[in-house]
């Protein structure tokens, strides 16, 4: 039927007219399960693979198949799924350097990196504005409120007394 139709007849007239392919697809595509259009399309050797959830793409076995999932020992979150690097190199396979970090785990290197004084991350920390280091299993008292973030510059020095409007930045090292 779509051979016949001459909106579908050249790439030209395709391109034209895809909503009206894509309509049309998304009908007849309901009228089979996902596990009997993938029969057909393998029979037909067109690539394709069924719409995942998360939960199902976990267990998907082309990506089971080739590695694409690998699992990390994290010292705060324990075991973790991640994804693999999406290449294989002959020698120098890249892999990461260390866990992903806590919020606030760097803050302190951070801040010290560009510039900032132990006296003024303290204040830093004590105001709330970020957080300091996190000690191994520690977590956090409770969750970091919207205010947490400066909302505009801050003098050098200056130590904020209460809430920091959502959106202001540091203006820099004191």
């Amino acid at each position: 039927e779509f051979n016949r139709d001459a909106r579908y007849a050249s790439m030209t007239s395709r391109t034209e007219n895809i909503a009206a392919i894509y309509r049309e697809l998304a009908a007849l595509l309901l009228t089979r399960s996902t596990a009997q259009w993938l029969a057909l399309f393998i029979a037909a050797d067109i690539p394709a693979m069924p719409m995942h959830s998360l939960d199902s793409l976990v267990d998907d076995a082309h990506l089971l198949a080739t590695g694409f999932f690998t699992h990390a020992d994290h010292p705060s979150e324990g075991r973790l799924r991640e994804m693999a690097y999406p290449s294989t190199w002959s020698a120098s396979q890249p892999q990461a350097s260390r866990h992903a970090p806590r919020l606030g785990e760097h803050s302190v290197e951070v801040l010290r990196e560009i510039g900032y004084t132990d006296e003024r991350i303290a204040a830093l920390v004590e105001a709330g504005v970020t957080a300091g280091p996190i000690e191994a299993g520690a977590v956090p008292a409770g969750p970091i409120e919207a205010g947490a973030v400066p909302a505009g510059p801050i003098e050098a020095g200056a130590v904020p007394a209460g809430p920091i409007e959502a959106g202001a930045v540091p203006a820099g090292p004191a």
